[in-house]
């Protein structure tokens, strides 16, 4: 950790069982993370609040009948 920032490591393995770490990636890259480097050699640099918004984003597929 580097004052108040996190690695994709450090986010996959905040959960239990491991978030896979192209999932945490791409999210990243879609949502505006800061990052250093360019190219493929970028290191996301996570806040605590984009680490909340990753862990509350909604899911893949369709939506619960029961609106969960």
């Amino acid at each position: 950790m580097i004052d108040g920032y996190y690695t994709t490591e450090e986010v996959c393995n905040r959960k239990n069982p491991p978030e896979n770490r192209r999932n945490v990636t791409n999210w990243a890259e879609k949502n505006g993370v800061k990052y250093i480097g360019d190219g493929r050699r970028k290191i996301y640099l996570y806040t605590e609040s984009d680490i909340e918004k990753f862990f509350n984003r909604r899911g893949k597929g369709r939506p619960r009948k029961d609106g969960k």
